[in-house]
């Protein structure tokens, strides 16, 4: 019952982010089969690594929204991806829900975060998902101060819930909703990764022989991924 409350509050959630789309992405048409696989919550010790190592062997890009307080503690794993040509977004520096902090720490959480990224791999971030998918029209006010554009999803995996899914359900999840021009949403931090990482063992390789090209959001939208900064 609880998993199913859950599960109905992301849809809700994705809802209400869909009437506030002032700034906001979620998927695009596309006439090439390019799909965007993206991972929320790291970097972490040891998902993020194996992530990579997948995406590496199968020469495949991604995106990962990480938190300050994660890249903190582990800049060098964000060296590593970035180096292998991934992009980088912002998801706050502690994973608060954004509707429910005032502007001006709602500010903080940004661009602490993308503070420490610059020092860390010398970019500043654009792209930006909300902890939870959620925001407002106030939120998103913010968000254009600040020259951030916001990455939502058509399909989150579930993949939270990870004490009862299996990575097998994870995959199948993933392969029914692929489609070109899809951004799907998976998890590298957090919690135990462990299925997740295990199911991106199927879905690389299944989705690739089924002729798509994995990209970056920001290959997939046409968008820059980072700001000019002197």
């Amino acid at each position: 019952m609880l998993a199913k409350i859950f599960r109905f509050s992301i849809f809700l959630l994705i809802a209400m982010c869909w009437l506030f789309s002032q700034v906001t992405y979620a998927a695009t048409s596309s006439q090439k089969k390019l799909i965007a696989l993206t991972f929320d919550d790291g970097p972490s010790i040891p998902y993020t690594e194996q992530v990579l190592a997948l995406l590496e062997a199968h020469h495949a890009k991604a995106t990962f929204f990480v938190m300050g307080g994660n890249v903190k503690l582990h800049p060098e794993i964000l060296k590593k991806v970035f180096a292998a040509g991934n992009v980088i977004g912002n998801h706050t520096y502690t994973h608060p829900l954004i509707t429910k902090i005032s502007d001006s720490a709602l500010e903080k959480e940004l661009t602490k975060t993308n503070e420490i990224i610059f020092k860390t791999i010398h970019v500043y971030p654009v792209l930006f998902r909300p902890p939870y998918g959620m925001s407002s029209s106030r939120t998103n006010e913010v968000l254009k101060k600040l020259g951030l554009k916001k990455i939502t999803w058509d399909y989150m995996v579930d993949d939270y819930d990870y004490k009862k899914t299996t990575s097998e359900i994870i995959a199948r999840s993933v392969l029914q909703h692929a489609r070109p021009g899809a951004i799907i949403t998976m998890h590298d931090g957090g919690t135990n990764r462990a299925k997740t990482v295990a199911a991106l063992a199927t879905i690389i390789p299944t989705l690739q022989q089924q002729g798509y090209e994995l990209v970056t959001v920001a290959d997939l939208l046409h968008i820059s991924p980072y700001q000019n900064k002197n």
